[in-house]
């Protein structure tokens, strides 16, 4: 079960499908795919941001819905040779490029995390130095091996 759900039915069916798109499915299996999508975006916040986010901006909520149409479709069944099908596989690689481009710190996206702050999670930086700290906790000089 993810933290958030980061898009709503309505923007899955604004931005992702028509509703005539559900066939014999239901509003509930629409939500489902938009958790389960929601749960994989989790997966690559998670080490950068502390969840749950109190708020997204609509980049991650298009990408959720993204992900979610793949989800929702593949459960149904799709044809990899339609153009419709085609752009649906489009916007799943997208969204996991992005994805993938947010966890490296390479986008940041529009959130505001668990602490109410919109910066991600401060990682500790290593450095090497010449010196090294003895067991007393004193500098001493290198021993050049």
């Amino acid at each position: 079960m993810p933290v958030t759900t980061y898009a709503t039915v309505a923007q899955f069916f604004q931005w992702g499908l028509p509703q005539t798109a559900l066939g014999a499915r239901s509003v509930a299996d629409v939500q489902a795919a938009l958790d389960a999508a929601s749960a994989l975006m989790d997966d690559y916040f998670r080490s950068r941001y502390v969840l749950p986010f109190a708020a997204v901006g609509l980049t991650v909520a298009r990408h959720c819905v993204a992900i979610a149409v793949n989800i929702f479709m593949g459960g149904r069944g799709f044809s990899p040779v339609s153009g419709a099908d085609e752009s649906i596989v489009n916007g799943l690689t997208a969204a996991e490029a992005w994805l993938d481009k947010v966890q490296r710190r390479l986008l940041h996206p529009d959130v505001t995390d668990g602490n109410g702050d919109a910066s991600p999670l401060v990682q500790a930086q290593v450095v090497s130095c010449g010196s090294v700290i003895n067991d007393a906790g004193c500098r001493a000089a290198s021993r050049g091996w």
